[in-house]
């Protein structure tokens, strides 16, 4: 177990599930940018596609932090953060409605990807 509490193989099991995470950001981020970019014309079964892609694997991380959870107890400083990271769902989901009705510019459409929800998993796995 780590200074947590956590077992190492549910630590790599979080760390891994965290990492698919940013990898279907990502791929949501570049779908949302032509979406944005090209005012709705190209993108747009794709982008629908990549939010379920994305949603499930927020619902996995979301399940792996429970069971975490129940192993240590919500107080651990490391799961606390891993909490709050993909849990950012409405931030999310109010980014997703704007860009679908395309009020948002294209660098702000892209920039919360990468400020708002790629950059706060990264700094987790890192740590």
């Amino acid at each position: 177990m780590d200074s947590a509490g956590i077992s190492h193989s549910k630590m790599v099991q979080l760390m891994l599930a965290l990492g698919e995470l940013a990898h279907q950001l990502q791929l949501e981020r570049g779908c949302t940018a032509l979406f944005v970019d090209s005012k709705g014309e190209i993108f747009g079964d794709e982008l629908w596609t990549q939010y379920k892609c994305t949603d499930a694997i927020i619902e996995s991380v979301s399940d792996l932090c429970d069971q975490v959870a129940d192993e240590v107890g919500s107080d651990a400083p490391s799961l606390k953060k891993c909490l709050v990271c993909p849990l950012e769902r409405d931030e999310l989901e109010l980014h997703r409605e704007q860009s679908q009705k395309l009020e948002t510019d294209f660098p702000r459409a892209v920039n919360a990807y990468t400020y708002s929800f790629l950059g706060p998993i990264l700094d987790l796995s890192i740590e």
